[in-house]
C-alpha cells in the first residue's frame, strides 16, 4: 500500500510539475504578447512622430517660400514702379526742347552759314 500511495502521490506531483510548467508557459506566452503590443505601440507612435515632424518641416519650407516670394513680389512692384518713372523721364528728356536747352547750357550754338555745308552726289 505504501508503494500505491507513492505512486498516487509521485503521479499528483508530476501532474502538478506539469500544471505549473503549462502554466509557466502561459504566463510567458502572455509576457511576449504584452511586450510585442508594447513594441507594436512604440512603432506606431514613432511612425506618427516622424509624419508629424516631416508635415512641420514641410510646412517651415512652404512658409519660407511664401515669405520669399512675397518679398519678391514687392521688390518686382518696386522695379516696375521706377521703370514707370524712368520711361517718363527719358521721355521728358529726349524732346526736341530740352535737348536744345540742355546744349545752350553746355556752351554749344548752332553754325554759322559758313560753317555749313550741302552735300550733293554725284
Amino acid at each position: 500500500m505504501a508503494l500505491a500511495a507513492r505512486k498516487i502521490n509521485l503521479s499528483q506531483i508530476q501532474r502538478q510539475q506539469q500544471q505549473q510548467l503549462l502554466e509557466r508557459k502561459q504566463q510567458r506566452k502572455a509576457n511576449l504578447q504584452r511586450a510585442i503590443q508594447k513594441i507594436k505601440a512604440f512603432m506606431v507612435l514613432f511612425f506618427l512622430a516622424a509624419i508629424a515632424g516631416s508635415l512641420v518641416a514641410n510646412m517651415v519650407v512652404v512658409c519660407e517660400a511664401n515669405s520669399e516670394v512675397a518679398s519678391l513680389q514687392k521688390e518686382l512692384y518696386a522695379l516696375q514702379e521706377e521703370g514707370k518713372h524712368l520711361r517718363l523721364e527719358v521721355a521728358k528728356l529726349s524732346s526736341s526742347a530740352v535737348i536744345e536747352e540742355k546744349a545752350l547750357e553746355l556752351g554749344m550754338q548752332y553754325p554759322a552759314q559758313s560753317q555749313k555745308f550741302i552735300l550733293t552726289r554725284h
